[in-house]
């Protein structure tokens, strides 16, 4: 068995190689984002006293460079406006405050950049690797991203603003992190040299304070990104 996997293998990837010239392999991104935040403080819904909390967009850019029909990697850049608030009654305290998650919210932005790996699994379902051009492309990409952040917690009935981390001793400035990211994205071909996509991820952020909020609820951030652009 694990012979004929190793055969399997080989066949793909020399097929792949043997077709790249036939085949655009650099291509460039750009468009428009949305990111959801899901910590001790979630988006997602309207917060008091701000606009914030539906919608939090921003834009994106990406050079992706494939080397196969079906692997390539990819070096992607994103500004986005952040915020959120207390999804349900949370008494749990919020470190370096004397308030508890259910009477916060946070706002914020966040800039920063990913490595991506892409596995485009159009072309790995085909097997024969044609250079004929598809108009349907579904991909995955997973990577490791870093990202500077400037998220500021209110309190959500005084709009008193509680911890401001960019300037907060304990950041030493704007607050960065490492995030990994997974990702699903679907391509439309438009003509010979444009697409549009949409592309949806997944994100872990190694940090706990990307909503602005420290607490024992939740020791990790995650967020998720929704992607609309031209290719």
């Amino acid at each position: 068995m694990k012979k004929i996997i190793f055969i399997l293998v080989c066949f793909v990837f020399t097929s792949s190689f043997g077709q790249t010239s036939d085949i655009g392999s650099w291509s460039i991104g750009s468009g428009i984002s949305n990111s959801m935040m899901h910590g001790d403080l979630r988006s997602g819904f309207k917060l008091a006293n701000s606009k914030a909390g539906v919608f939090n967009l921003g834009g994106y850019t990406y050079i992706d460079k494939m080397f196969t029909p079906v692997f390539g990697l990819e070096l992607k850049g994103h500004y986005t406006k952040m915020s959120g608030g207390a999804f349900e009654l949370s008494e749990y305290p919020v470190q370096h405050t004397s308030e508890t998650l259910e009477n916060t919210r946070f706002e914020g932005t966040s800039y920063g950049v990913t490595f991506n790996i892409i596995l485009n699994l159009s072309s790995l379902r085909s097997l024969a690797f044609s250079a004929k051009e598809r108009k349907w492309n579904f991909a995955t990409y997973t990577g490791i991203g870093w990202h500077s952040y400037k998220p500021i917690l209110y309190n959500n009935t005084t709009n008193a603003v509680l911890i401001d981390w960019s300037n907060h001793p304990s950041s030493f400035g704007s607050p960065n992190s490492i995030y990994f990211t997974v990702a699903t994205g679907l391509k439309y071909k438009l003509s010979k040299n444009l697409d549009i996509e949409l592309r949806q991820s997944f994100n872990m952020d190694e940090e706990d304070n990307l909503d602005g909020a420290r607490s024992n609820k939740k020791y990790l951030d995650f967020f998720f990104n929704t992607n609309l652009g031209i290719v």
